[in-house]
């Protein structure tokens, strides 16, 4: 449950076309993000139709275009274990006027693809 007016709502699509450089994968995924007035960060990742032997290991928030690989600024998930539960974090004004207005995609990783599997651009 949320207590706090919603500043930010988006569900992205995950996929391997847009990881840079490109990743050729049966793997999608699906990232709901909220964020409310308060600064707290709702965010939950599933990932499906991974290849065989595979699986996922991290996610997080990078700063950067769609053309770009860049640099981490939040992480959320850290084990396979985390992927489709419900994550909240608070977070500083810096990732909340980034998530507002600022370029930014959600990428997620597993075991066979360490520089990541499926991406998805919010802005």
């Amino acid at each position: 449950q949320v207590d706090s007016k919603v500043v930010f709502a988006a569900d992205v699509v995950l996929n391997g076309t847009s990881e840079v450089p490109s990743v050729t994968t049966t793997a999608t995924g699906l990232a709901v993000i909220r964020m409310t007035e308060n600064k707290k960060l709702y965010v939950k990742v599933t990932a499906t139709n991974l290849e065989a032997g595979d699986a996922m290991t991290f996610a997080h928030f990078h700063s950067g275009t769609s053309a770009v690989s860049g640099p981490v600024i939040l992480g959320f998930y850290s084990s396979s274990a985390d992927f489709g539960t419900l994550k909240t974090v608070s977070v500083d004004d810096a990732f909340y006027n980034t998530l507002l207005t600022g370029a930014l995609y959600v990428n997620a990783h597993s075991t066979l693809r360490g520089s990541g599997l499926i991406r998805g651009q919010i802005r």
